[in-house]
């Protein structure tokens, strides 16, 4: 793989595999687990508030939790009349580790920050049939 500057921060949730860390890494992006920084247990509010107060884009395989957590982040923030200060970096849920290897999850995600496309403010899944989708309610 192609060694790619860092562009985007990354904040792995306590079920994505440390590996995924290492690749990221190694294609010169800024990565931490939760196993790394002693977050394991804390709660999925928790762990994307913790990822939106330190700049990082969450990644997790349970897009379902965090489904109603990024649709209450932007409903309430509109309903409030919060200022942008309210967005996230985005999250990016990967199929469970048996659907993809993690060398493929690495390039996926390379591939997605190199293209340009906006994650900020954003849940995309990634989905083999379809590739990365929003989930937008």
């Amino acid at each position: 793989m192609k060694l790619l500057s860092a562009v985007a921060r990354f904040y792995l949730d306590e079920n994505v595999s440390g590996a995924l860390v290492a690749m990221l890494l190694a294609l010169g992006y800024d990565a931490v687990s939760t196993a790394q920084l002693n977050r394991k247990g804390a709660t999925d509010v928790s762990q994307l508030m913790f990822a939106a107060r330190n700049g990082r884009v969450l990644i997790t395989y349970d897009a379902d939790h965090f489904d109603l957590l990024h649709e209450a982040w932007r409903t309430f923030s509109r309903e409030w009349g919060v200022d942008q200060r309210a967005l996230h970096p985005g999250i990016l849920a990967l199929p469970d580790p048996g659907g993809l290897s993690i060398v493929d999850a690495a390039r996926l995600v390379a591939e997605l920050i190199q293209s340009g496309e906006p994650v900020e403010n954003r849940l995309l899944v990634w989905k083999r049939a379809t590739g990365w989708r929003e989930i937008v309610r």
